[in-house]
């Protein structure tokens, strides 16, 4: 668009047999254990585009069955404002190389739509697990960023172990 923002955007006559769906594959099979959904980028003017109801399917193979990884019924996550990301847990987790989503509803508007839909390793809610960094040269100082969906709720211990020493960080 003129902005410098793409977003999937549909009618309910683009439906078929009901629902509204994307399929696409990555070049090999992909942990992922959750997903992030952002917003179209005039959802504040043009509101109740989001999905409401919707599932996400996968499968490892082309030729598996589709999987059903995520079921959202009556979201409620989703606001009517411009490019916000919003999180969701997947409830299959596994490795998977082939994607649909599906959209049954939306909030109320005639029209579905989305800016992005981002496939991701992480559980939110739940221990992230360890995380090991190496850098590419031996300097003093590590930079880790780590991805902090709701700030007020969430603690993180980092430990580092730096020849012999062990340095913690709690937040």
């Amino acid at each position: 668009t003129s902005s410098n923002h793409s977003k999937w955007c549909t009618s309910t006559g683009d439906k078929v047999n009901g629902i509204w769906y994307c399929e696409f594959h990555t070049d090999s099979a992909v942990q992922v254990n959750g997903y992030t959904i952002t917003t179209g980028n005039d959802n504040s003017r043009y509101g109740n585009r989001n999905p409401k109801d919707w599932v996400l399917k996968a499968k490892a193979k082309a030729g598996d069955s589709w999987t059903t990884i995520a079921t959202v019924t009556n979201d409620a996550t989703l606001k009517d404002e411009n490019v916000l990301p919003f999180d969701f847990n997947v409830d299959v987790p596994g490795m998977y190389q082939y994607f649909r989503f599906e959209v049954s509803a939306t909030r109320g508007a005639d029209v579905m739509q989305i800016e992005e839909l981002e496939l991701f390793k992480s559980n939110y809610g739940s221990a992230y697990g360890d995380l090991t960094v190496t850098p590419a040269s031996a300097t003093s100082e590590i930079f880790v960023a780590l991805r902090n969906e709701n700030a007020s709720a969430d603690t993180y211990t980092l430990t580092a172990n730096v020849g012999g020493a062990t340095y913690n960080y709690t937040k």
